[in-house]
């Protein structure tokens, strides 16, 4: 199994957090369907996933698949301090919504918003202004720790 390489993947987290962006800037507004919004946070999750990830292969540690677990070793490891709290909690919260949309048996749009529904008819709403607040914190972690990984 070839190593993988902690620049590539965080590449890879940068990338994908660009691809957010387009579909929150430029995708959207051309199709005005909050469907999309979940593209967006598909792929936010996806790139904080990728910053966790990256963060642990520059410290030797290979990242286990589950999101929990990085938390933990990250936690663990000299870089434990790079994340604050609340960063902490937007990650969890990326990864709540989408596993919310995976189990749904519903959805449905609602005023520009996307509304999913849990197996007992709990509503999540997702708003737009939401998202971009989302996009914005995690383009600004990129960007804080861009530094710190590329000084590795």
């Amino acid at each position: 199994m070839p190593s993988l390489d902690y620049l590539t993947v965080w590449n890879n987290a940068v990338q994908q957090q660009k691809i957010a962006q387009h579909l929150l800037e430029v995708t959207f507004p051309l199709s005005k369907d909050p469907k999309m919004l979940l593209g967006v946070v598909y792929n936010l999750s996806g790139s904080v996933n990728l910053l966790l990830d990256s963060l642990l292969l520059s410290e030797g540690i290979l990242p286990p698949p589950e999101l929990p677990s990085k938390i933990s070793k990250l936690k663990l490891s000299p870089k434990a301090e790079l994340l604050t709290s609340d960063e902490i909690k937007l990650i969890y919260l990326l990864q709540e919504i989408k596993d919310s949309h995976r189990a749904s048996p519903m959805e449905f749009q609602r005023d520009k918003k996307l509304v999913i529904c849990d197996k007992d008819y709990s509503m999540k709403v997702i708003a737009l202004q939401d998202i971009k607040s989302y996009n914005q914190q995690v383009e600004s972690l990129l960007q804080r720790l861009t530094l710190v990984i590329k000084r590795k």
